[in-house]
């Protein structure tokens, strides 16, 4: 008797739970931009090179990222959290991004071949999010704690009399582990744009052909719908260093190169579908071709085939 109502339990369990899984979405309630046109500005903000964003009312150049390139973030689908919130463990010591333009140019970004962009503060829908941009490595510092900043007991550049790229090379922080990096808080006003394009400058100067680091301020984990999310992505190309089809991935779990990309799409249709449920808000999935060379030209592309979640028919 026992046992059959535990049968009973644990069937009725399993149907509840396939039925949960079964459910539709929301239908989107709102949707910034087509995908066509969100694939448009994306290949835009690579294209150009920029020095900087026009003047504030005190004279002072606004730093190239708040209108131009691309600020990316890789991650990890989870249905044990959000993949676009930070960790709430380490949120204190600042959140690692890489930007993303033709004159700081990479194939490939670290753990994941998938996450999600962020926009511009200059394009950034009204009442969204600003995400606080606070400094820039010339090339990923694998940074930690308690301060991403200040990878190795490095103070800021500019703070340690580092104000140009050939000061820099001269420091010999050619060590991913061994940089300064160049503060870009909006505190420091005078030297932000010029800050930022010295980690760009480094980058030609030195060929680095690999992701830069760049930190961000940990924002709201009940930021909500306000998360200025532009889109969720994943790569095509399969990079030595990635551990789904790369020279170090596990024999065990190795992935040839069009299964790989299969679950990263994957992973990236999970995350819109995750954003649609917590928001409400409709956000595309978009395929990043990177370039082969640092001059190369990245390609971005929006794909039906590639939604999990069809795209609403008007923008609200």
């Amino acid at each position: 008797m026992h046992a059959q109502k535990w049968l009973l339990a644990i069937s009725l369990a399993v149907l509840a739970l396939c039925d949960a899984r079964s459910m539709p979405l929301p239908d989107p309630q709102t949707m910034d931009d087509p995908g066509w046109k969100v694939q448009e500005h994306l290949q835009k903000r690579f294209d150009e090179k920029r020095y900087d964003c026009g003047r504030n009312e005190e004279g002072y150049q606004h730093p190239a990222f708040l209108c131009s390139g691309i600020l990316m973030r890789s991650t990890n689908f989870s249905t044990s959290y959000h993949s676009w919130l930070p960790n709430p463990a380490n949120a204190a010591w600042g959140v690692s991004f890489s930007w993303l333009r033709q004159d700081s140019n990479f194939p490939e970004n670290y753990p994941s071949a998938n996450g999600f962009i962020i926009y511009p503060w200059f394009h950034t829908p009204k009442g969204y999010e600003h995400l606080m941009l606070r400094c820039a490595y010339p090339q990923d510092a694998w940074t930690g704690a308690p301060d991403r900043c200040k990878t190795a007991g490095q103070p800021i550049c500019q703070d340690q009399g580092v104000f140009s790229d050939g000061r820099w090379i001269l420091k010999r922080f050619d060590e991913d582990e061994n940089q300064c990096a160049f503060g870009v808080e909006d505190s420091r006003k005078t030297n932000t744009a010029s800050a930022w394009m010295q980690m760009v400058e480094v980058r030609q100067e030195k060929q680095f052909f690999v992701r830069n680091e760049i930190v961000v301020a940990a924002w709201p984990q009940d930021v909500g719908a306000r998360m200025p999310v532009e889109a969720f992505f994943y790569r095509d190309n399969c990079f030595y260093t990635d551990n789904d089809c790369g020279k170090g991935a596990d024999p065990k779990t190795k992935l040839s190169r069009a299964d790989s990309i299969v679950a990263r799409r994957d992973a990236a249709r999970n995350d819109q579908k995750d954003f649609l449920k917590v928001t409400g808000r409709w956000v595309p999935v978009i395929r990043w071709t990177p370039a082969t060379s640092m001059a190369g030209r990245a390609i971005f592309d929006y794909r039906k085939e590639d939604q999990a979640v069809p795209e609403p028919a008007v923008k609200n």
